[in-house]
């Protein structure tokens, strides 16, 4: 667990939760378990693309031991400790709960206080547990998106910013008319639609993530006849968008488009 803990009101004033001789940490319960050791190598992005804010909650609680040099201290000690989440409490609002790790790192995720408890007493050392709601460890900030118009056999280049932390499996969307459309991702794997022809309303929609992998059609342009025929054949990769910043190319024979595509942002609660 952390070596040092900080809540940070709303307004930004800071309060150190773990002071020699005033609050030692004893545990923390609900907290994710990669704040003692990182358990979780890759995170799958196979939740629901593309959706707004899913802030899920959950309960944390810390418990801390507030110490004195006498009972009338140890007294004041946990008043001082109890008023610093008064004023969030008051606003109705949501601080910030900051770890430094041994290591060095540090960690923090959103958290709406609850009125602080005093759980026993002995002698000097009183012990309080410090309730907290917040988002679960993997949550959404606004999907992000780009468009890019395609014309002829010149190639479309969407360049990206996957401002989340977890790698997202993206939606691609074509209007338009695209001959062999071919989508390539930053690392070289792409999607080949194989021979595809369309009218200028038509709309084709790539979803690589595995649990929706299909590619929708809906007919809007003038040659209904020869609407978008072709597939995701056995060459094609449905990969996930690399965090960070990238560029995603269509390539084809011909034709004249435009691009969109959509992912999911998602990080984790640590911050």
């Amino acid at each position: 667990m952390g070596e040092a803990i900080t809540y940070l009101e709303s307004d930004g004033t800071s309060h150190t939760l773990t002071v020699d001789g005033k609050y030692r940490y004893i545990e923390g319960l609900g907290l994710d378990e990669f704040y003692a050791e990182p358990v979780i190598d890759e995170l799958p992005a196979n939740i629901n693309v593309v959706r707004d804010f899913n802030w899920l909650t959950r309960p944390v609680s810390l418990r801390l031991a507030v110490q004195g040099t006498s009972y009338a201290n140890m007294q004041a000690n946990r008043r001082s400790l109890f008023q610093y989440f008064v004023p969030d409490i008051t606003r109705g609002t949501a601080g910030t709960l900051q770890f430094v790790m041994d290591s060095g790192g540090t960690y923090q995720f959103q958290a709406a206080p609850c009125t602080p408890a005093r759980e026993s007493s002995a002698n000097l050392v009183s012990v309080v547990a410090l309730n907290f709601t917040c988002p679960q460890f993997l949550h959404y900030l606004p999907a992000g998106s780009t468009t890019s118009a395609f014309n002829g056999t010149a190639n479309v280049n969407l360049v990206y910013n996957n401002a989340g932390g977890v790698p997202a499996f993206p939606v691609f969307t074509m209007t338009g008319s695209v001959d062999t459309a071919r989508i390539a991702y930053p690392n070289g794997n792409y999607i080949e639609i194989g021979t595809t022809t369309a009218g200028a309303a038509d709309v084709m929609t790539v979803y690589t993530k595995p649990s929706l992998l299909r590619i929708d059609y809906k007919l809007g342009g003038t040659a209904a006849v020869a609407n978008w025929t072709g597939y995701g054949g056995t060459v094609s990769t449905f990969d996930t968008l690399p965090t960070g910043a990238g560029t995603v190319v269509l390539s084809a024979a011909g034709g004249t488009a435009s691009l969109t595509m959509t992912w999911d942002t998602l990080r984790t609660g640590i911050g």
